[in-house]
């Protein structure tokens, strides 16, 4: 199955081999759920993560990984802030969860 790739400089070769490597790799849905629950965790989607626990059989997050409760409810409340305008607010709330941002 050939594809053209709009904006690819490479071969058509490279492409082939591509798709075949990934064709071949294989994640298992631990792994899937762990990277996505990562995301959610560091993105502040604290509803998504909790929902991802419920869905997968676990009973709380720290089945999947050390999570800071207080800071994934900070980092949901930054991200919240961010939507409503309250820019300030996001950077006072985004400071406590990482002082170095």
């Amino acid at each position: 199955m050939k594809r053209e790739y709009e904006g690819w400089a490479g071969s058509t070769d490279h492409i082939s081999q591509w798709e075949s490597r990934l064709q071949s790799s294989y994640a298992s849905r631990e792994t899937i759920d762990r990277i996505v629950m990562d995301y959610f965790v560091v993105e502040g989607y604290q509803d998504a993560a909790e929902k991802l626990v419920s869905e997968s059989g676990r009973t709380s997050l720290s089945e999947f990984q050390t999570v800071d409760k207080e800071a994934l409810a900070k980092r949901k409340a930054a991200r919240m802030a961010i939507q409503n305008g309250q820019v300030q607010e996001a950077i006072d709330l985004a400071k406590k969860v990482e002082p170095t941002v």
